[in-house]
């Protein structure tokens, strides 16, 4: 799993990576996919993000490979019954888990 070359990680060497992706893919990379991506991330399954989610299996799968076509990089790739994240899943994994501060976002605290 190591020999970043082969799964994409290069493409991961600064926050830059992630800002110019958000502006140059605008129409094609939704918040509603990093969503998603994040939810498959933490569950290893479709299933679990679809409960999660509140949504069908197939509209995370096809949110999953959206993305994944968008970026031009394998983020998971099958494990069994369930999901894996690829090297390049877990390194963006990370960036898209800090988008809420980088976009100037605060948490939901749950009080109005």
């Amino acid at each position: 799993m190591h020999g970043s070359s082969a799964s994409g990680c290069e493409k991961f060497s600064d926050d830059s990576f992630l800002l110019n992706n958000l502006t140059t893919l605008g129409s094609t990379l939704t918040l509603n996919q990093l969503r998603t991506f994040l939810a498959v991330a933490e569950h290893e399954s479709v299933h679990g993000a679809a409960q999660e989610l509140v949504v069908t299996q197939a509209a995370v799968s096809a949110s999953l490979a959206a993305l994944q076509k968008a970026l031009g990089l394998a983020l998971v790739t099958r494990d069994g019954r369930g999901l894996r994240l690829t090297d390049a899943g877990r390194a963006y994994a990370g960036y898209v888990r800090r988008i809420p501060g980088l976009l100037g976002c605060r948490p939901a605290t749950g009080t109005r």
